[in-house]
């Protein structure tokens, strides 16, 4: 058995028969989609970019917390930007820390909430997410795009947004904080494994 790409260059490829498929090096394909080795399987690489309003806008809204834009609210030792990010509710709303390492960046698997939306922000360290569009509960990891989030910024993710947890981009370890409804981690959070062949990579 051999892979065929149709529309490719390959670089550095070692193509074994018999019981499945070995490679080393990479597959780059032409359209800008690139693929790296996993086992008998080519991996995809998914490129993150500096988060911008217009490539983000399909999955949430996003404010830089520490340098917000617009007009303030004065006094006389603070400025005040009021509303720059919101959104609705149904009960309380939970602020969890969280904490997490820096690894290969390998994503195997993704969540989405159904009823509400969530906030991220970047507490320590740019930090990297990954989303794909709403989908029915149907898992769609080819649609993924990454996102580098700098320090101080808030992200909104959606209702139905498929998401998972924020990344380090610099340190061996970041710290975030979620904006939750009270309670979602246990009554709308659904998480979804993916099949091997669709795990993908973030890069740079």
């Amino acid at each position: 058995m051999y892979l065929k790409i149709m529309t490719g260059k390959y670089t550095n490829i070692h193509w074994q028969k018999n019981k499945g498929l070995c490679y080393t090096g990479c597959i780059e394909i032409i359209n800008g989609v690139s693929y790296k080795t996993r086992g008998g399987f080519p991996m995809r690489e998914v490129k993150a970019v500096k988060i911008n309003a217009a490539d983000f806008a399909p999955y949430g809204t996003f404010c830089n917390m520490t340098e917000p834009e617009g007009y303030p609210l004065t006094g006389e030792i603070h400025k005040f930007y009021p509303d720059r990010i919101s959104g609705t509710c149904t009960g309380s709303m939970a602020f969890s820390p969280i904490a997490v390492r820096k690894d290969e960046r390998v994503v195997k698997m993704a969540e989405y909430h159904t009823t509400t939306w969530e906030g991220i922000v970047a507490l320590d360290d740019d930090m990297i997410i990954h989303v794909a569009p709403a989908s029915g509960g149907t898992p769609v990891p080819e649609l993924t795009k990454a996102f580098i989030v700098p320090k101080g910024y808030m992200v909104k993710i959606n209702a139905a947004i498929w998401h998972l947890c924020p990344l380090p981009l610099n340190n061996d370890e970041l710290h975030a904080m979620i904006i939750l409804p009270e309670c979602t981690y246990a009554n709308d959070c659904t998480v979804v494994e993916f099949e091997e062949k669709d795990w993908f990579k973030i890069t740079e």
